[in-house]
């Protein structure tokens, strides 16, 4: 049973390079992006394919999707405010002790402030843009093309 998830190449590679400034490259971000969609691309019926903000907004439906297809019986659930709580402390928690976030809480967490949000918030448009002045503009319109023909076949959205 495989599950993947579709996230706009901007945002992901956004996200990336915040979390691993000093592993990866605006081109060298996007070049991975593209290369996994273009690798599942000639599977896709072998995967549920869900939308990045499907996963994190309502994970429930997803699992019920993956059920449905491949007669798995996988626990669902509705996404509500003690189960997100409960998720995201041991998130939280495991991420902590692999040493893989700064901080005590992953950089989505509902436990970060407000001003933490904001803060991440504002970086995260700042890479975001300055990718579309780092050469790799046609680069990044093929990866949105991509996302775009897999949004459209996505298993849930």
């Amino acid at each position: 049973t495989t599950r993947c998830r579709s996230r706009d190449p901007a945002d992901a590679v956004a996200s990336l390079l915040l979390a691993q400034p000093s592993k990866f490259t605006p081109k060298s971000a996007l070049t991975e992006y593209k290369m996994f969609y273009e690798a599942i691309r000639p599977v896709r019926g072998r995967y549920v394919l869900a939308d990045f903000r499907a996963v994190t907004g309502d994970f429930g439906k997803v699992l019920a999707v993956t059920n449905e297809k491949y007669g798995t019986r996988f626990r669902t659930f509705t996404t509500d405010e003690s189960v997100t709580r409960e998720i995201f402390t041991l998130l939280d928690e495991t991420s902590v002790a692999r040493e893989t976030v700064a901080g005590k809480s992953e950089p989505y967490s509902p436990f970060r402030t407000s001003g933490e949000t904001a803060l991440r918030a504002a970086k995260k448009n700042e890479v975001k843009h300055s990718l579309l002045g780092s050469g790799i503009v046609e680069l990044l319109g093929s990866c949105r093309d991509m996302y775009a023909s897999l949004l459209e076949h996505a298993d849930v959205r």
